[in-house]
Parts: C-alpha cells; structure tokens; sequence
C-alpha cells in the first residue's frame, strides 16, 4: 500500500465511508487564535483531504447491494434488510453492520460494528 506524503498529526481523522474506502483529513492547526497569527513549524496546518481505496476493492469482483430495509431502528427489535449479490458460494456471505460515529481529536466516538 502507498503511504501517505502529507503528515497527518493529532488532530486528524481517518473516517470509514459507506463504500468501504477511507476519508482522511485533518493536521496539526497552527494557528494562535489569540495573536491571530499562523505560528511556524515543521507540520504546518494541512487542508487536503484524501480518500484511501483499499486494493481489495478494485478487484471488479461484484459487490453487494442494499435492495430495500428500514429507514428507521429501534434498540432491540429486528429488521430486515433485502440484499442482492452474485456468488458462487452462498454460504460465504458474511455480513456485517457499521456505525460511522464522529471523531475528534484523533479519537472515533461510538464507531461500531456488528458482524
């Protein structure tokens, strides 16, 4: 995998996407709000925003898809969700749900995922 050239420091975020590819952001602010003047340092504030494509899916395999399923949930009830995808081998389907949650500060608050 191809490492990033643009250094990403405390307050940076890597945040997973629907799609399953990876938006990355963020740097270490160098500003002084009080003075109002940008301070200098080796890793100065960043305002680029890459989007990692893990190489697994640029493979062209077929992809799953959501049909239909609730567009609201409650803790504890089930649901249904319809999918469609093409596979030889039903049984190897393995699913999983995810929660983005938020991040700041280099820390993911309530990410979570549900195999």
């Amino acid at each position: 995998l191809a490492a990033t050239t643009i250094p990403r420091m405390y307050h940076s975020v890597a945040l997973l996407l629907p799609d399953a590819s990876v938006i990355v952001a963020g740097s270490n602010p160098i500003y002084d709000s009080i003075t109002d003047k940008k301070l200098h340092s080796k890793y100065p504030t960043e305002y680029r925003v890459e989007r990692f494509t893990p190489p697994y899916l640029k493979t062209g395999r077929p992809r799953p898809a959501i049909i239909s399923g609730p567009t609201t949930l409650t803790y504890g009830s089930s649901y249904t969700v319809k999918y469609s995808v093409t596979t030889t081998n039903p049984a190897s389907i393995r699913v999983s749900l995810v929660h983005g949650g938020f991040v700041t500060h280099s820390v993911h608050m309530s990410q979570r995922m549900v195999w």
